[in-house]
Order: structure tokens, then C-alpha cells, then sequence
């Protein structure tokens, strides 16, 4: 496994919107969908929040080089069908 670095922006994302870093560290290594936007590329995974009861996609921002994993920044959005591709 690459090394995974968090950008500043990323850590103050997961304190702000509550988001366990171990969902956004399964998304990196298992992603359900992969998008290049830019030099980014954006990984997708639908997950159900217990807590909430609700039904969330997670979204990563990640730069990838050939040794490092570089997570710019993370958020759930309960509008999956606006992100998600078939």
C-alpha cells in the first residue's frame, strides 16, 4: 500500500461534517466508482450512516503519485443521484 497523507484541508473536512477517517480509508482502497477531474481524481463509495439512518455518498479527493496518496479533501453528500454514474 502507498503512503496516504492528509492535506490540512481534508482533517479540518472530517472534524466539520463528522466523517470517520476509516470509511474515507476503505474509499481510497476499495472504491465503488473512480473519476479523473484535473490532476485530482475524485473516488466514490455509498454507505449507510446508523447513526443519521440515512444512506450518504462519500466523496475523496486524492492526488496519486507513484508513492504517495495525498487526500485533499472529503465530504458526504446525501444527493447520491447527482454524483453517482451508472
Amino acid at each position: 500500500m502507498k503512503k496516504i497523507s492528509w492535506h490540512g484541508h481534508a482533517k479540518q473536512r472530517l472534524l466539520e461534517r463528522s466523517i470517520d477517517s476509516k470509511i474515507v480509508l476503505l474509499t481510497i482502497r476499495e472504491p465503488e466508482q473512480v473519476f479523473n477531474k484535473g490532476k485530482l481524481k475524485i473516488l466514490h463509495r455509498r454507505y449507510y450512516e446508523i447513526g443519521h439512518r440515512k444512506h450518504y455518498l462519500l466523496r475523496v479527493f486524492v492526488d496519486e503519485s507513484l508513492h504517495e496518496i495525498v487526500i485533499h479533501s472529503v465530504y458526504k453528500t446525501s444527493k447520491i443521484d447527482k454524483y453517482w454514474r451508472e
